[in-house]
C-alpha cells in the first residue's frame, strides 16, 4: 500500500523522504485547494521533484479546484513551457481540466480528487469513461461502501486516513461562498464552520467535526486490500505531525482513538463526532445558559463597546495556558454588505511582526518583517487600529483580529508591518464601494420563472400559475420509493431534480420511472446513468460544477438543454461562461450553505431524523437553520436571499429561479405574482411583503470580481 504524504512546503518533502512515504502531493501557489498553504514556486517545484525522484518517491501535482477558461489555459501553457518538470500524476477536481489534460498529456495519469465527491459506483463509472487511473474517494464513506467500490472497478483507490474532516460533503461546501464569496471549492476556505454557534441551550463548535484518524486500523485495511493508497491530509501541518503519522501507519501500532467514517462499517456506529483529535484546538460545546458563559477562564476579547464572551481554557494548547489570553474580535460583527477581512497576528517579545491576512474572498497572504532586530514600534491598540482602517476604507469591515499573548497589556506593533498592512488594504480596497450600492435600474416583470420546491403540498397551487416551470427537488434516493404516484399525477409538468447522494448505489433501479420526463441532474455521473433513457428535457444544477468551455462542451455532447449559473461566481463571470447557452440564475430564496452526511445527534439527542433546528452563528450574528433529510443534512440561512441582478444588461439566454423553502402557500403565490406582473419587482417584494422585507442581499451574483 502506498503512503501518500502532504507537501505544502519544502521541509514537508524532506520529512516524507526521511520517514518512509512512497509519494507526496502538492501544488503551485494557485489552482489547488490549499490556497493558504505555502505551496511552491516553479524553482521549488522543480527542485522538489528532483529530490523525490532521486529518493524513489513520486510527486502528484494538485490542481484540485474549480477553474475558469483562462486558468485552464495558464496551467496548460506552464506545463508545455519546458520550465517545469512534469509530475508523476495530476490530482484534478474540475471536469473541464480533466478533459483538457487527457488531451494534452495523455501519458500522465489522472487521479480524480476527493473534491470531485466520488461516493458511488456511478461516480466511478464516470471516472473510468474520463480515462482516470485513480479515484480519491469522498471522506464520508464507510468501510463497507469503500469495499463495494473496490470490488466493482479496476481503477486504483485512494482514501484519506488521517487529518481534518470537513462538515460538508467533499466538494459541495458553499458556506464561505454564499456568505462572502470565499469558496473552499476554490481553495479559499474561510472556515465559517469553525465559528461558535448556539442552538437552544447548546453553545460551541457545533460544526467542528472531529479529525480523521484511521492509523490504528491500517493493518486491517492492508490485509484486506481495501485501497491502494493511504493519504495523509495536512499541507499546513508541522513536520513533526506528518512524521509521527507516517511512522504510525508503517508500524500499525497507534493507540490513538479511531475516528472517521472509514473506521466503521456504517455511520450509525460512529464515535461522537465532536471530539478533539491530534493537537489542533479542541472544539467545545456546552449545555448552558448564556448568562453562565462567564464561568470560563480564558476570554474572547471584543471591542470595548461589545459583550465579552468566554471559552473553555482547554481549547488553548499551551504548557502555560493559565497565562495565555486568546484574543478574538468581532468589531462591528460580520457585515454582509461589506468586505470582511481577517488578520491573524504573530508576536515576538510582545511585538506584532507578522500577520496572516485573509481578504473577503478567502484569499490568503502572509505579510511580515523578515528582520526583527531593532524594530521601530508603537503601542498597539486594537480599537484604534480597527477604527483607522474602517474610517479610511468605509467598504471594509475588520471582522477578526486574532493572536495569543501573555498577561501583559503592553503589546506593540512594528511600524514597518503597520505600513505593509495599510498598503495591502489600499491595493485591494481603495477603489471598491460597499456591496449593493448601485445606481437604481428599472426593469419589467419576468415573462417566465422557474420555481423550485421539495414540498409536495405546493404543487397543485403552483401548477395553476402560467409562465412558471416547477422544479421538484426529490432530495433523497429513499423518496424514490414513493415517486411513482407523483410521476403518474404530474407527468412532464414538473422538472424532477434528482437527489445528490446515492450512498447505497440504488438510483439505477429507478431510471425508467423518468422516461419522457424533464430531469435536472445534480451530479455528472447521473448524466451517464440516463444516457439511454429518453427524456423530454435535460437540465443540470449548479452542483454539476460548470465553470469553463470544456465542461460545457462535454455537457452539450450529452444532450443537456439548460445550465445553472454558479452561485460562487459573480453575475459577470457567469454571463461569460454561459454566453451561448440557455442558463438559469437563482436570484431569490434559499440555497444550501452546507450539504453534510454528518449527524448531530450526539449534540442534540434527536429522537428521529427529519427535524429542523434554528441555529445562530454567534461570531457573525447570522441566523441559520439545520434541516435533516433521511440521508444527509443541510444548513441554510434563516432568511431568504434576494439578489437584484436585473440592473445588469440581461441576455436572452438567461432565465431565473426562485427556490421556495418554508414559505406558506399564500406567500409563495404572492411572490410569484409580483415577479411576473410588477415593474422593479425586487423592490416591490421588499416593500410589500414581510417575508422579503426580512431578507437580505448576499454576494451571490454580485458584479464585483
Amino acid at each position: 500500500m502506498e503512503i501518500l504524504s502532504p507537501a505544502g512546503f519544502t521541509e514537508q518533502i524532506k520529512t516524507a523522504v526521511q520517514s518512509g512515504a512512497n509519494a507526496v502531493y502538492g501544488g503551485f501557489s494557485y489552482w489547488n485547494a490549499r490556497n493558504n498553504a505555502v505551496n511552491f514556486t516553479v524553482q521549488q517545484y522543480n527542485e522538489s521533484i528532483t529530490l523525490l525522484h532521486n529518493n524513489g518517491l513520486k510527486f502528484y501535482l494538485t490542481l484540485n479546484t474549480l477553474l475558469l477558461n483562462d486558468e485552464i489555459q495558464q496551467i496548460i501553457d506552464l506545463l508545455h513551457s519546458g520550465k517545469v518538470q512534469l509530475p508523476d500524476a495530476f490530482i484534478v477536481a474540475d471536469l473541464g481540466l480533466i478533459i483538457t489534460l487527457r488531451k494534452e498529456f495523455p501519458d500522465i495519469p489522472i487521479h480524480i480528487s476527493t473534491q470531485f465527491g466520488i461516493h458511488s459506483i456511478a461516480d466511478v463509472r464516470l471516472a473510468e469513461e474520463l480515462g482516470a487511473e485513480r479515484v480519491i474517494l469522498a471522506r464520508e464513506l464507510s468501510i463497507n461502501e469503500v469495499n463495494f467500490i473496490r470490488h466493482n472497478t479496476s481503477l486504483k483507490i485512494e482514501c484519506f486516513v488521517w487529518g481534518s474532516q470537513c462538515v460538508s460533503f467533499s466538494g459541495l461546501c458553499y458556506f464561505g461562498a454564499l456568505i462572502h464569496g470565499g469558496s473552499g471549492n476554490r481553495g479559499k476556505c474561510t472556515i465559517v464552520c469553525r465559528d461558535k454557534y448556539s442552538c437552544d441551550s447548546v453553545y460551541g463548535n457545533i460544526f467542528y467535526i472531529t479529525d480523521m484518524n484511521c492509523n490504528s486500523s491500517m493493518s486491517y485495511y492492508s490485509n484486506n486490500n481495501l485501497f491502494d493508497s493511504a493519504k495523509i491530509e495536512g499541507r499546513r501541518r508541522e513536520c513533526s505531525e506528518v512524521k509521527k503519522t507516517i511512522e504510525q501507519i508503517l508500524s500499525s501500532n497507534s493507540e490513538e482513538p479511531a475516528a472517521g467514517y472509514l473506521c466503521y462499517e456504517s455511520d450509525n456506529k460512529m464515535l461522537p463526532l465532536h471530539q478533539c483529535v491530534h493537537n489542533r484546538i479542541s472544539c467545545s460545546f456546552q449545555y448552558l445558559d448564556h448568562d453562565n458563559w462567564s464561568q470560563y477562564d480564558v476570554f474572547v476579547l471584543l471591542k470595548s463597546n461589545c459583550e465579552r464572551l468566554y471559552i473553555d481554557i482547554s481549547s488553548i494548547n499551551s504548557d502555560n495556558s493559565r497565562n495565555v489570553y486568546y484574543v478574538f474580535t468581532e468589531y462591528e460583527s460580520y457585515k454582509l454588505n461589506k468586505y470582511n477581512i481577517y488578520m491573524d497576528f504573530s508576536l515576538k517579545h510582545n511585538v506584532l511582526y507578522k500577520v496572516n491576512f485573509t481578504n473577503h474572498k478567502g484569499e490568503f497572504k502572509t505579510l511580515e518583517i523578515k528582520n526583527c532586530e531593532n524594530l521601530s514600534t508603537s503601542k498597539f491598540s486594537i480599537d484604534e487600529f480597527v477604527d483607522m482602517i474602517q474610517k479610511k476604507y468605509p467598504s471594509v469591515n475588520v471582522a477578526r483580529i486574532k493572536f495569543t499573548m501573555d498577561c501583559s497589556d503592553d503589546i506593540r506593533i512594528s511600524m514597518q508591518l503597520l505600513t505593509i498592512i495599510v498598503t495591502h488594504i489600499q491595493q485591494q480596497y481603495s477603489n471598491r464601494q460597499q456591496l449593493n450600492q448601485t445606481t437604481p435600474h428599472h426593469y419589467p416583470p419576468l415573462s417566465e420563472l422557474y420555481v423550485e420546491t421539495s414540498n409536495i403540498s405546493l404543487l397543485d397551487s403552483l401548477i395553476k400559475h402560467k409562465s412558471i416551470h416547477i422544479i421538484f427537488d426529490i432530495t433523497s434516493v429513499k423518496n424514490l420509493h414513493n415517486m411513482k404516484a407523483l410521476l403518474n399525477r404530474y407527468g412532464d409538468e414538473l422538472i424532477y431534480k434528482l437527489p445528490i447522494f446515492d450512498w447505497e448505489n440504488s438510483l439505477h433501479n429507478y431510471l425508467e420511472l423518468f422516461s419522457n420526463k424533464c430531469v435536472m441532474f445534480t451530479r455528472f455521473a447521473q448524466i451517464l446513468q440516463f444516457r439511454d433513457i429518453p427524456l423530454k428535457k435535460r437540465y443540470v444544477d449548479y452542483t454539476c460544477h460548470t465553470w469553463n468551455d470544456p465542461t460545457i462542451d462535454w455537457l452539450r455532447k450529452n444532450a443537456i438543454n439548460m445550465f445553472s449559473a454558479m452561485p460562487e461566481l459573480s453575475y459577470t463571470q457567469n454571463s461569460h461562461i454561459f454566453r451561448n447557452v440557455p442558463s438559469m440564475y437563482t436570484f431569490a430564496g434559499r440555497l444550501p450553505l452546507v450539504l453534510s452526511r454528518h449527524c448531530f445527534k450526539d449534540i442534540f439527542y434527536c429522537a428521529h431524523c427529519g427535524q429542523t433546528r434554528d441555529i445562530s452563528n454567534d461570531d457573525k450574528k447570522l441566523q441559520m437553520e439545520l434541516k435533516c433529510f433521511s440521508d444527509h443534512r443541510r444548513v441554510y440561512f434563516k432568511k431568504p436571499i434576494l439578489n437584484d441582478v436585473f440592473r445588469f444588461v440581461l441576455s436572452p439566454h438567461q432565465s431565473f429561479r426562485y427556490v421556495v423553502s418554508n414559505e406558506s402557500i399564500d406567500e409563495v403565490n404572492e411572490t410569484i405574482n409580483i415577479i411576473l406582473h410588477e415593474n422593479d419587482f425586487c423592490e416591490v417584494l421588499k416593500k410589500r411583503m414581510n417575508l422579503w422585507m426580512r431578507s437580505y442581499e448576499s454576494n451571490l451574483y454580485e458584479g464585483c470580481e
